[in-house]
Protein backbone atom coordinates (compact mmCIF):
# COMPACT_ATOMS: atom_id res chain seq x y z
CA UNK A 1 0.00 0.00 0.00
CA UNK A 2 1.47 3.29 -1.14
CA UNK A 3 1.53 6.21 1.29
CA UNK A 4 0.47 9.52 -0.35
CA UNK A 5 2.93 12.41 -0.31
CA UNK A 6 2.82 13.94 3.16
CA UNK A 7 0.56 11.13 4.30
CA UNK A 8 0.61 8.79 7.27
CA UNK A 9 0.64 5.09 7.94
CA UNK A 10 -0.37 3.13 11.03
CA UNK A 11 1.93 0.11 10.79
CA UNK A 12 0.53 -3.13 12.16
CA UNK A 13 3.89 -4.83 12.68
CA UNK A 14 5.47 -1.82 14.39
CA UNK A 15 2.53 -1.72 16.79
CA UNK A 16 2.95 -5.44 17.40
CA UNK A 17 6.66 -4.92 18.10
CA UNK A 18 5.88 -2.16 20.59
CA UNK A 19 3.45 -4.41 22.44
CA UNK A 20 6.04 -7.17 22.57
CA UNK A 21 8.70 -4.77 23.81
CA UNK A 22 6.43 -3.46 26.54
CA UNK A 23 5.41 -6.97 27.62
CA UNK A 24 9.10 -7.82 27.99
CA UNK A 25 10.33 -4.61 29.63
CA UNK A 26 7.32 -2.83 31.20
CA UNK A 27 9.01 0.38 30.04
CA UNK A 28 6.98 3.52 30.72
CA UNK A 29 8.52 5.17 27.67
CA UNK A 30 7.34 2.33 25.43
CA UNK A 31 3.87 2.37 26.98
CA UNK A 32 3.60 6.12 26.46
CA UNK A 33 4.39 5.55 22.77
CA UNK A 34 1.74 2.82 22.56
CA UNK A 35 -0.83 5.00 24.30
CA UNK A 36 -0.12 7.95 22.02
CA UNK A 37 -0.55 5.75 18.95
CA UNK A 38 -3.78 4.28 20.27
CA UNK A 39 -5.12 7.76 20.92
CA UNK A 40 -4.63 8.45 17.22
CA UNK A 41 -6.29 5.14 16.32
CA UNK A 42 -9.36 6.06 18.36
CA UNK A 43 -9.63 9.36 16.49
CA UNK A 44 -9.22 7.97 12.96
CA UNK A 45 -11.14 4.70 13.42
CA UNK A 46 -14.05 4.46 11.00
CA UNK A 47 -16.95 4.02 13.42
CA UNK A 48 -19.49 3.80 10.58
CA UNK A 49 -17.88 0.89 8.74
CA UNK A 50 -16.12 -0.50 11.78
CA UNK A 51 -12.48 -0.72 10.81
CA UNK A 52 -9.05 0.79 11.31
CA UNK A 53 -7.49 1.99 8.08
CA UNK A 54 -3.71 1.89 7.75
CA UNK A 55 -3.03 4.55 5.08
CA UNK A 56 -4.02 8.23 5.35
CA UNK A 57 -3.43 11.45 3.44
CA UNK A 58 -1.78 14.51 4.97
CA UNK A 59 -5.06 15.44 6.68
CA UNK A 60 -5.52 11.96 8.16
CA UNK A 61 -8.28 11.02 5.74
CA UNK A 62 -8.20 7.28 4.92
CA UNK A 63 -7.03 6.59 1.38
CA UNK A 64 -7.46 2.81 1.39
CA UNK A 65 -10.47 0.57 1.78
CA UNK A 66 -11.30 -2.38 4.08
CA UNK A 67 -11.07 -4.76 1.14
CA UNK A 68 -7.48 -3.84 0.32
CA UNK A 69 -6.11 -6.14 3.05
CA UNK A 70 -8.78 -8.11 4.87
CA UNK A 71 -6.17 -10.23 6.64
CA UNK A 72 -5.04 -7.15 8.52
CA UNK A 73 -8.57 -6.58 9.83
CA UNK A 74 -8.19 -9.78 11.85
CA UNK A 75 -4.57 -9.06 12.74
CA UNK A 76 -5.47 -5.64 14.14
CA UNK A 77 -8.31 -7.18 16.13
CA UNK A 78 -5.94 -9.53 17.94
CA UNK A 79 -3.44 -6.76 18.63
CA UNK A 80 -6.02 -4.28 19.94
CA UNK A 81 -7.37 -6.89 22.32
CA UNK A 82 -3.87 -7.82 23.45
CA UNK A 83 -3.13 -4.15 24.09
CA UNK A 84 -6.11 -4.11 26.46
CA UNK A 85 -4.65 -7.14 28.22
CA UNK A 86 -1.52 -5.07 28.80
CA UNK A 87 -3.49 -2.13 30.18
CA UNK A 88 -5.03 -0.15 27.31
CA UNK A 89 -8.54 1.29 27.39
CA UNK A 90 -11.10 -1.58 27.19
CA UNK A 91 -12.98 0.33 24.47
CA UNK A 92 -10.49 -1.09 21.98
CA UNK A 93 -11.96 -4.58 22.47
CA UNK A 94 -15.12 -3.42 20.74
CA UNK A 95 -13.14 -1.72 17.96
CA UNK A 96 -11.25 -4.93 17.32
CA UNK A 97 -14.47 -6.94 17.44
CA UNK A 98 -15.97 -4.72 14.76
CA UNK A 99 -12.85 -5.23 12.64
CA UNK A 100 -13.57 -8.97 12.75
CA UNK A 101 -17.21 -8.49 11.80
CA UNK A 102 -16.19 -6.46 8.75
CA UNK A 103 -13.49 -8.95 7.80
CA UNK A 104 -15.98 -11.82 7.94
CA UNK A 105 -17.91 -10.23 5.09
CA UNK A 106 -15.06 -11.45 2.88
CA UNK A 107 -15.17 -14.93 4.38
CA UNK A 108 -15.76 -17.72 1.88
CA UNK A 109 -18.04 -20.21 3.63
CA UNK A 110 -18.09 -22.50 0.60
CA UNK A 111 -14.34 -23.01 0.91
CA UNK A 112 -13.87 -22.34 4.60
CA UNK A 113 -11.34 -19.53 4.53
CA UNK A 114 -10.77 -15.85 3.92
CA UNK A 115 -10.94 -14.66 0.34
CA UNK A 116 -11.03 -16.81 -2.78
CA UNK A 117 -12.93 -14.42 -5.04
CA UNK A 118 -11.82 -11.31 -6.92
CA UNK A 119 -13.91 -8.19 -7.53
CA UNK A 120 -15.61 -9.93 -10.45
CA UNK A 121 -16.55 -12.94 -8.36
CA UNK A 122 -14.04 -15.21 -10.10
CA UNK A 123 -11.77 -17.62 -8.17
CA UNK A 124 -8.69 -15.92 -6.75
CA UNK A 125 -5.59 -17.20 -4.96
CA UNK A 126 -6.10 -17.57 -1.21
CA UNK A 127 -2.83 -16.88 0.61
CA UNK A 128 -1.84 -18.81 3.71
CA UNK A 129 -1.24 -15.95 6.12
CA UNK A 130 -4.76 -14.41 6.26
CA UNK A 131 -6.05 -17.84 7.30
CA UNK A 132 -3.63 -17.78 10.24
CA UNK A 133 -4.95 -14.40 11.33
CA UNK A 134 -8.58 -15.58 11.08
CA UNK A 135 -7.81 -18.63 13.22
CA UNK A 136 -5.96 -16.52 15.79
CA UNK A 137 -8.46 -13.66 16.04
CA UNK A 138 -11.59 -15.82 16.18
CA UNK A 139 -10.15 -17.98 18.96
CA UNK A 140 -8.86 -14.94 20.84
CA UNK A 141 -12.24 -13.21 20.87
CA UNK A 142 -14.17 -16.43 21.53
CA UNK A 143 -11.99 -17.40 24.51
CA UNK A 144 -11.30 -14.00 26.04
CA UNK A 145 -14.06 -11.68 24.82
CA UNK A 146 -17.20 -13.80 24.88
CA UNK A 147 -17.58 -14.08 21.09
CA UNK A 148 -18.66 -17.74 21.01
CA UNK A 149 -20.36 -16.99 17.67
CA UNK A 150 -16.87 -16.99 16.13
CA UNK A 151 -16.12 -20.65 16.87
CA UNK A 152 -17.66 -21.97 13.61
CA UNK A 153 -15.37 -19.68 11.59
CA UNK A 154 -12.39 -20.77 13.66
CA UNK A 155 -13.01 -24.48 13.24
CA UNK A 156 -13.92 -24.24 9.56
CA UNK A 157 -10.76 -22.28 8.78
CA UNK A 158 -8.61 -24.62 10.84
CA UNK A 159 -10.00 -27.61 8.92
CA UNK A 160 -9.42 -25.77 5.63
CA UNK A 161 -5.79 -25.08 6.57
CA UNK A 162 -5.15 -28.69 7.57
CA UNK A 163 -6.69 -29.95 4.35
CA UNK A 164 -5.18 -27.43 1.95
CA UNK A 165 -1.98 -25.74 3.12
CA UNK A 166 -0.05 -28.30 5.14
CA UNK A 167 2.47 -30.46 3.29
CA UNK A 168 2.23 -33.89 4.96
CA UNK A 169 5.19 -35.24 3.00
CA UNK A 170 7.90 -32.58 3.35
CA UNK A 171 6.47 -30.28 6.02
CA UNK A 172 5.75 -26.57 5.87
CA UNK A 173 2.82 -24.62 4.48
CA UNK A 174 2.06 -24.04 0.82
CA UNK A 175 1.68 -20.41 -0.18
CA UNK A 176 -1.78 -20.43 -1.67
CA UNK A 177 -4.88 -22.24 -2.84
CA UNK A 178 -7.08 -21.55 -5.86
CA UNK A 179 -10.70 -22.61 -5.23
CA UNK A 180 -11.91 -25.29 -7.59
CA UNK A 181 -8.42 -26.09 -8.91
CA UNK A 182 -5.79 -28.70 -8.22
CA UNK A 183 -2.50 -27.53 -6.77
CA UNK A 184 -0.71 -28.11 -10.07
CA UNK A 185 -3.21 -25.85 -11.83
CA UNK A 186 -1.88 -22.85 -9.88
CA UNK A 187 1.27 -22.92 -11.98
CA UNK A 188 4.86 -22.23 -10.99
CA UNK A 189 3.83 -20.87 -7.57
CA UNK A 190 1.98 -24.06 -6.66
CA UNK A 191 4.70 -25.40 -4.40
CA UNK A 192 6.08 -22.18 -2.94
CA UNK A 193 5.92 -22.32 0.82
CA UNK A 194 5.02 -19.37 2.99
CA UNK A 195 6.12 -16.38 0.92
CA UNK A 196 4.24 -13.84 -1.15
CA UNK A 197 7.33 -12.65 -2.98
CA UNK A 198 9.44 -15.73 -3.57
CA UNK A 199 10.37 -19.27 -2.59
CA UNK A 200 11.38 -18.80 1.03
CA UNK A 201 10.11 -20.22 4.26
CA UNK A 202 8.30 -17.55 6.28
CA UNK A 203 6.81 -18.95 9.50
CA UNK A 204 5.97 -15.62 11.14
CA UNK A 205 2.17 -15.80 10.90
CA UNK A 206 2.05 -19.47 11.81
CA UNK A 207 4.27 -18.92 14.84
CA UNK A 208 2.20 -15.95 16.01
CA UNK A 209 -0.99 -17.97 15.60
CA UNK A 210 0.31 -21.01 17.47
CA UNK A 211 1.72 -18.87 20.27
CA UNK A 212 -1.52 -16.99 20.84
CA UNK A 213 -3.60 -20.17 20.74
CA UNK A 214 -1.31 -21.72 23.33
CA UNK A 215 -1.26 -18.57 25.46
CA UNK A 216 -5.02 -18.04 25.71
CA UNK A 217 -5.78 -21.72 26.38
CA UNK A 218 -3.08 -22.27 28.99
CA UNK A 219 -4.88 -23.08 32.29
CA UNK A 220 -2.37 -20.85 34.09
CA UNK A 221 -3.17 -17.87 31.89
CA UNK A 222 -5.48 -15.09 33.09
CA UNK A 223 -6.48 -12.30 30.76
CA UNK A 224 -6.64 -8.72 31.98
CA UNK A 225 -9.87 -7.25 30.66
Amino acid sequence: MQIPAGGHRIEVHMFEALLGLYAATKSKEVWDTITAEMDVMAKVYDYNLGYLSEIYDAGWKPTGSPGSNTGHLFEWASLLSYAVELGADPKFIELGSRNIDLGLKAYNKEVGGLGGRNASGEPALMLWWPQCEVIKATAHYAVLRGRSDLWPYHHQTLDFVKRTYLDPEYGGWFEGYLPGSSRDAIGERAYIKGAVDGPELSPYHMTSMFYDLWRITDPKYKAVA
